[in-house]
């Protein structure tokens, strides 16, 4: 009982670690670098082209136009493709040490990772609502919002949108202005 725990403990944390390089990697490369194949062309296209063309500036938030805010989420099929990605290493774990919790912790966090992703650029994108105005104004979120706002500014810096460890690993964390 004990090992289990602490192996959901080490892979929870394990996962973490690797979805921050992950998203780190993903928004470094392929979505701000031209790299060769159709699936790295296409993420730089919707990335730097439309995203980053629309929200920049005085434009980073609340986009109008319906058109603009479908430049924001990754099409569907990006996520599966992350979620697989982010717990592989995790079910080779498993496999040989006959444990499966390993692969369950790191799908959760994958699938947790993946879903605040696209909630929390949703929200520093698009116009205040009500519902949502709450959560805009926590210490963690305005620091989150500000970090991603300086990634509008200067590309080449905070890549990381939900847990900044690989920026700060990485050295490309931007913290002044």
């Amino acid at each position: 009982m004990i090992l289990n725990i602490a192996i959901c403990i080490v892979s929870i944390t394990l996962s973490l670690i690797l979805d921050s390089i992950i998203e780190w990697w993903t928004h470094k490369y392929p979505m701000h670098k031209k790299m060769p194949g159709p699936l790295f062309r296409f993420l730089f296209r919707h990335h730097v082209n439309l995203h980053h063309s629309l929200f920049s500036g005085n434009a980073y938030e609340h986009s109008h136009e319906a058109n603009d805010r479908d430049t924001i989420p990754f099409p569907l099929w990006v996520g599966p493709l992350l979620i697989l990605t982010a717990i592989s290493p995790f079910w080779i774990i498993s496999y040989y040490i006959g444990n499966y919790i390993p692969v369950w912790s790191s799908l959760s966090v994958a699938l947790f990772y993946y879903v605040a992703f696209e909630g929390i650029h949703q929200l520093m994108h698009i116009p205040d609502s009500p519902k949502v105005r709450w959560i805009r104004e926590t210490k963690w979120f305005k620091w989150l919002n500000e970090h991603h706002r300086k990634h509008h500014e200067k590309a080449s810096y905070n890549f990381n949108l939900v847990l900044p460890l690989a920026d700060w690993l990485f050295g490309t964390m931007l913290l002044k202005k």
